[in-house]
């Protein structure tokens, strides 16, 4: 609790140690004025980031492309923790618009962290070039755009294709 006895969220590693880079974020959210439920979500999505980097050894400061892929598949694929107790409690999976909206905050996040120097321009570069939207089929969700290279029979089926659009990465998910 601050001074004023205001609430400040933060990010801390495994040996409660502030992650310096995310609570820096988060004090730059809180001073352009962010709600303060904004961070609070903000705080557990970038924690959530830095905790799958850990666990699969990728540096939190140079992700590639497929290994942020990887991570949006993986929020929807893997079961949440039980909230309850009990055993033989169901499992939870995340949605797919909630794995959009955690890959999103990762993306500002990384933008946020290049701007300071932290994070590589090439990073947020890699996530942020139009080049990437060719391996989107035009039928997913693009009818209009026109694609250099044109249709073809190599890109992936709407399932697995994934495309960035501003600083938020998004996965295109078959219709049910």
């Amino acid at each position: 609790m601050a001074a004023d006895e205001s609430v400040s969220w933060v990010v801390v590693d495994e040996d409660l140690e502030l992650h310096v880079e995310a609570c820096a974020y988060l004090a730059g959210l809180r001073g352009a004025g962010r709600a303060f439920n904004t961070e609070k979500t903000y705080a557990g999505r970038i924690a959530g980031y830095l905790s799958y980097c850990r666990g699969h050894g990728l540096d939190w400061a140079g992700p590639s492309l497929p290994q942020l892929m990887a991570m949006m598949r993986w929020l929807v694929d893997e079961p949440m923790p039980s909230r309850s107790r009990k055993p033989g409690a169901v499992m939870r999976y995340r949605r797919e618009s909630t794995a959009n909206a955690i890959m999103g905050t990762v993306g500002e996040f990384l933008s946020w962290c290049s701007l300071q120097g932290w994070v590589p321009p090439t990073v947020v570069n890699t996530l942020t070039q139009p080049k990437f939207l060719r391996y989107l089929p035009a039928s997913a969700c693009c009818a209009g755009l026109s694609f250099p290279d044109g249709p073809s029979s190599t890109w992936p089926a709407p399932a697995d294709a994934a495309f960035l659009s501003g600083l938020v990465m998004r996965r295109v998910w078959p219709a049910h």
